[in-house]
């Protein structure tokens, strides 16, 4: 062979693990495999230790299986991982982090039961939860907000079915899930504040001196947001809620009164209007003289408009109608709207929160940021009366 063409070949991936796969046999005839994987990754100087347990459904419902791995978790805390080994293995070779995954669309049977819709609805936000991690927290800016879209998801289903659900499990699943996703929003306002914010505000040149004064201290406080935000997502806390409400619906398919009401084991088309309606009188009341609401106000509109628009989403398909695209139209043009004036709003007090500890330094640069913000409040709120206007006229299509 000419020595031209002699090649060094050198080891850019070595995995080195070891398996144990056992099958078993849980309650109502389910069969699993539990495969444990010890082990791990080495991609030039970095070295992953592994120890995974991964579950494989080969028959029956998936309830048990959670149940199990809720009683597992309680002995001894486990973190949910999503992403396989060789794709692991691959970004700690490459450098290359995970892409992020936006809600994939629903589309529930017309003739579909309410308590399997409400499991079909959950088990996919959930997905859409879980497929999101590892670009989160591998710091990809859209992992983390779709991470957040699909807690609110998540919240708006049991919003959205809250009068036939058991009130004790839903409360608690709501306000964990209220919790969580607190935490994710600091990570998005912080996100929001540092990559958009504060480029636009102090673009014009005669301004962007001012710039460095507040991306300093901001992006410490976003790094502190992300730490948290990855500790959330890796906590005993966390696999709790996410396996909780798993096996919560998994379980309904074996006995469907542990999710609440038996009107659940009614079509959900029968349902779908009162629960819809229900969202919509109060996005209504909300909504009142909407040109005279307070910041605080408007915010709660915002909140209960995202609740409507995302139950519309949920079940719009099992509705024959062809008016529900006009509507969402108008949902989205309101929403944007109430987004934008909710971004201003966060913010600000972000910004405020900046200067406080005696950086009196930081004041003409959050001053400079306060104007832009307010023009950008001003023009909102100029839109905002004509789109709500818009969205008042639009057809309720489940009606």
């Amino acid at each position: 062979m000419p020595s031209s063409l002699v090649t060094n070949l050198q080891k850019t991936l070595v995995m080195e693990i070891g398996r144990t796969t056992r099958s078993l046999k849980l309650d109502h005839a389910a069969v699993a495999d539990a495969t444990l994987d010890e082990g791990r990754i080495t991609a030039g100087d970095t070295v992953v230790r592994l120890r995974e347990l991964e579950w494989k459904l080969r028959s029956g419902t998936a309830g048990p299986l959670y149940r199990l791995a809720l009683e597992l978790h309680a002995q001894a805390p486990l973190t949910i991982a999503v992403e396989s080994e060789e794709a692991r293995g691959y970004r700690l070779a490459t450098g290359i982090a995970p892409a992020s995954e936006k809600a994939s669309d629903i589309v529930l049977a017309p003739d579909i039961i309410a308590g399997e819709g409400l499991r079909q609805l959950i088990e996919s936000a959930l997905g859409h939860l879980l497929l999101n991690q590892p670009a989160a927290l591998a710091g990809v800016i859209e992992g983390v907000h779709q991470m957040r879209v699909a807690i609110r998801r998540l919240r708006a289903i049991l919003v959205l079915f809250e009068p036939y659900l058991e009130a004790h499990a839903a409360g608690r699943f709501e306000e964990e899930l209220g919790r969580v996703g607190q935490v994710f929003g600091h990570a998005r306002d912080w996100d929001v504040f540092c990559t958009e914010i504060l480029p636009i505000a102090f673009a014009p040149s005669d301004v962007c001196g001012w710039l460095h004064l507040l991306k300093e201290p901001a992006t410490v406080c976003r790094k502190a947001a992300h730490a948290a935000f990855q500790q959330e997502c890796t906590s005993p806390r966390f696999t709790a809620l996410v396996l909780g409400m798993a096996a919560w619906v998994e379980d309904s398919r074996l006995n469907a009164s542990i999710l609440g009401d038996e009107a659940l084991s009614r079509p959900l088309i029968h349902l779908a209007p009162k629960l819809l309606n229900r969202l919509a009188d109060k996005v209504d009341r909300r909504g009142q003289h909407i040109e005279n609401r307070s910041e605080e106000e408007l915010h709660a509109l915002r909140k209960a408009f995202k609740k409507l628009r995302y139950g519309t989403e949920f079940v719009e398909s099992v509705f024959f109608h062809q008016n529900e695209k006009h509507f969402q139209k108008c949902c989205t043009r309101l929403q944007e709207i109430l987004g934008t004036i909710n971004d201003a709003a966060n913010a600000e007090v972000l910004a405020q929160s900046l200067a406080q500890g005696g950086r009196a330094d930081l004041a003409p640069a959050v001053g400079i940021l306060a104007k832009d913000l307010e023009q950008k409040w001003q023009k909102s709120l100029h839109d905002l009366g004509e789109a709500w206007k818009e969205f008042q006229r639009a057809r309720r299509f489940w009606s």
